[in-house]
């Protein structure tokens, strides 16, 4: 998953400082939310990314 977000976020220009910024938690923080593979947490990263819901049931 960490991955997938990591491309998506390098075809729209953004680090992932800068949309641990924009979803307003540490990069850190973020890093363990993606491990941990938390839906709500997928889903703001899906809307900051304008990805399709498939995005998240790719789990």
């Amino acid at each position: 998953m960490l991955d997938k977000i990591k491309i998506k976020c390098i075809n729209r220009g953004l680090t992932m400082t800068e949309l641990a910024m924009k979803l307003g938690i540490s990069r850190e923080y973020m890093y363990r939310k993606i491990k941990s593979k938390d839906n709500d947490f997928l889903k703001k990263t899906e809307k900051i990314l304008n990805q399709p819901d498939t995005f998240v049931s790719e789990l």
